[in-house]
């Protein structure tokens, strides 16, 4: 299941009237959906057999998005501002090594650029 899909689920008849949502209660973003599934999964023993196909898509949504927004951030040290992987290490305070951020970028820079075909080209919105 994709994120779509996961919040017409999330928005759906069914669900609302079954978890007592008001309507527009949920959907304003991944990370509220998803502290609202935890609540629902811990509160209730009987749940829809694609209560955990909806979680799952709506924590893969919430992984999408810290990429994207750690893509943006690495852009910006070293292309934007010109540091070097080595000063974005250090900038970052991330532990990591400067081979390390530039694998990761490499395969940031692949998810979310256009000329990379397949999934996760397209820029989420943020």
């Amino acid at each position: 299941m994709d994120y779509e899909a996961a919040r017409q689920r999330l928005r759906s008849d069914e669900w609302r009237t079954r978890f007592g949502v008001r309507a527009g209660q949920l959907g304003r973003n991944p990370v509220e959906e998803l502290t609202w599934l935890k609540l629902q999964a811990q509160r209730w023993s009987t749940l829809p057999p694609d209560f955990f196909q909806v979680w799952l898509a709506v924590a893969q949504e919430v992984r999408r998005l810290a990429d994207f927004h750690e893509y943006l951030a690495l852009q910006e040290l070293h292309v934007n501002r010109g540091k070097s992987w080595a000063e974005v290490a250090r900038t970052t305070g991330s532990g990591s090594t400067r081979q390390a951020l530039q694998q990761r970028w490499g395969r940031l820079e692949r998810t979310f650029t256009s000329e990379s075909p397949g999934r996760g080209t397209e820029r989420p919105a943020t």
